[in-house]
């Protein structure tokens, strides 16, 4: 029994130890809530989060999206929402009729409030069939929680921007 009472008290100083260093190092902070990430940390972490979303979907591996997702994720378009596992499955359906899709975040907007984070960002790719190559931009925003490990999705909602939209690439608005 001794060596298992010194083995957890080790354990125990070394886990204090690693979160005061984070702690002093400013990869995380106190809250009212536990410890939330730098937004440095945070920034980049979201950043890498977004791009295994789109990996995941693009691979429809829901198995891999799950990891970067809540369990009640859902992710909205053109009026109709989507669970982690229709999405994926929607995505197959119109690979199976032969349209692919590319994505990349760009334009990425971060606002942070410790474990909580509201990020907006175009996402910029295209549409594609055997034919024809599209170019496709979706303004996108996702609501974002830090789980203490990692960041995920709890909602995505995306909608196509229109070439003649305000927010199109030849648009004048300021």
């Amino acid at each position: 029994m001794r060596s298992r009472d010194l083995t957890l008290r080790v354990m125990s100083a070394l886990w204090l130890l690693s979160l005061s260093t984070a702690v002093r190092s400013g990869d995380v902070r106190p809250s009212d809530h536990g410890f939330c990430p730098s937004p440095q940390a945070a920034t980049q972490q979201i950043r890498e989060a977004l791009a295994e979303m789109l990996g995941a979907i693009r691979a429809n591996d829901l198995q891999r999206l799950n990891t970067r997702v809540t369990a009640d994720y859902y992710f909205s378009t053109r009026g109709r929402r989507y669970s982690a596992a229709e999405l994926v499955g929607e995505i197959r359906a119109l690979r199976d009729q032969g349209l692919t899709f590319q994505w990349s975040v760009t334009d990425l907007k971060i606002q942070l409030r410790c474990s909580d984070a509201a990020v907006a960002y175009v996402n910029e790719g295209s549409r594609d069939t055997p034919d024809q190559k599209t170019p496709t931009r979706w303004a996108e925003f996702s609501r974002m929680r830090f789980d203490g490990l990692s960041w995920r999705a709890e909602f995505t909602y995306s909608s196509e921007i229109l070439e003649n939209s305000a927010i199109a690439p030849s648009s004048n608005v300021q």
